[in-house]
């Protein structure tokens, strides 16, 4: 199959056109079925706990017909985490587990206040003072 250029989309040169033997002894024996695959896309792949699968997963195309040749590096993305965001405008506070909590993208930019903080509770409707102690004026 070695330059083989028949293969027509979404089909693609198999990874090793010169070890691949074609049906004849001829460039005209070589063919789709014996040359090309069917590349498979990252769709449904299963990221690391700490990636993300890229928002285009259906589009990108893996290096052969199955998903096990789709791969961390091809699918899928290390997301942005809140540590040291610095936009939650008051009330709202820095989540304590910023450096955990990851954001929609890989730059800080896509890290947002919904994401990243939180209005921390106050004591308005607290009601279970054990005696001797007391609700707090303020």
């Amino acid at each position: 199959c070695e330059g083989y250029t028949k293969c027509k989309a979404p089909f693609r040169l198999i990874a090793d056109p010169p070890t691949t033997k074609c049906k004849g002894t001829t460039k005209t024996s070589c063919n789709e079925a014996t040359c090309c695959f069917k590349p498979t896309t990252c769709k449904g792949y299963v990221c690391l706990k700490t990636n993300s699968l890229k928002a285009n997963a259906s589009e990108i195309k893996c290096a052969g017909p199955e998903k096990k040749n789709c791969d961390e590096t091809t699918c899928c993305f290390t997301p942005a985490t809140c540590e040291g965001y610095t936009k939650c405008k008051a009330p709202l506070k820095l989540k304590a587990d910023a450096s955990t909590v990851h954001c929609e993208g890989v730059a800080k930019t896509t890290c947002t206040e919904t994401t990243c903080c939180f209005e921390p509770a106050t004591c308005d409707c607290y009601t279970k003072c054990k005696a001797p102690l007391k609700l707090k004026a303020d």
